[in-house]
């Protein structure tokens, strides 16, 4: 996270609670029900309506189950009115591995397709010194394949001060990772992990995005919903953002950007990597903005 006067930026990396004996316990229920509408207050009346919204709910129920269900059910409610209901029989598309040539428009299930193999999940430890203890620290993010024998792009500050580092890959294996070099000052850092004939990336020209254009993020969201997508359009190209001091020009996408994200790819429209998914934007002047992501 980094702060520019008033407004509030958030590195889209994912960082566990860090393991300190001595912290205060948070005894805050997480699990209360975010629609609770009247929070302490006295318990709510049940109304006559109850009755009502539990059978339209059981009647949507059966009408999803299957059409057969609804008709029976209209039948035997009476014999002059029938009832039918009409399922789709469509197939599931089966979506097709598209070679990335930079001149193939792709729908954005084929630019997934084509490319979850060499996006890669992030998963970092760490050990720092906490007021005299020793704290371990958790973080993940996001990094992707750019040769066959390992090497691995992601952002720097998902793996700045790092213990460990283990990469995921889309199949399932798990690897621990060898920091080759990074930058601060770029936010970038280069891995290396022991695997052969792994699947690259192709990278675009980011300086021929244009504003509309469509974009898709693929990436370890929270460090636990691995391999997501979330699409969206560029907003604005050459964006000009203060990172600690340094004046970026960055890529302004609409698409979802959380914690874990970072170091992930933007991928355009032809299956190309135009970015690096860095920060989002989550505040303006104490009011909260979605939708403001930078790459």
């Amino acid at each position: 996270m980094y702060e520019d006067e008033n407004n509030l930026y958030h590195y889209s990396y994912r960082k566990g609670d860090e393991q300190n004996p001595n912290a205060p316990i948070d005894t805050k229920n997480y699990a209360e029900d975010p629609w609770d509408k009247n929070p302490g207050g006295s318990p709510k009346k049940k109304g006559g309506s109850g009755l009502s919204g539990k059978i339209v709910a059981l009647a949507l129920v059966c009408a999803l189950v299957g059409g057969f269900i609804g008709a029976g059910v209209s039948g035997a409610a009476t014999k002059v009115n029938k009832t039918s209901v009409q399922v789709s029989d469509r197939e599931v598309a089966q979506v097709q591995t598209v070679k990335v040539d930079g001149k193939t428009q792709m729908s954005m299930s084929e630019v997934y397709a084509s490319n979850v193999n060499s996006v890669v999940s992030i998963n970092v430890s760490a050990t720092t010194n906490y007021f005299g203890q020793t704290v371990q620290t958790a973080a993940s993010g996001t990094g992707f394949f750019i040769t066959e024998d390992g090497y691995i792009l992601t952002n720097h500050h998902v793996i700045s001060d790092a213990s460990s580092v283990k990469v995921t890959l889309y199949n399932g294996e798990t690897y621990d990772a060898k920091v080759i070099g990074s930058d601060e000052d770029y936010d970038i850092a280069v891995l290396k992990i022991d695997v052969t004939g792994a699947t690259p990336v192709v990278l675009g020209d980011s300086s021929k995005v244009a504003i509309g254009e469509s974009v898709a993020a693929v990436g370890n969201p929270l460090g636990e919903l691995t391999f997501s997508m979330s699409e969206g359009i560029v907003s604005c190209v050459n964006r000009a953002i203060n990172v600690d001091g340094t004046p970026f020009n960055m890529i302004q996408v609409d698409c979802s950007i959380n914690p874990g994200n970072s170091g992930g790819p933007l991928f355009n429209s032809y299956g190309e990597v135009i970015g690096i998914v860095s920060a989002k934007y989550s505040s303006y002047s104490n009011t909260t903005v979605e939708g403001i992501g930078f790459a």
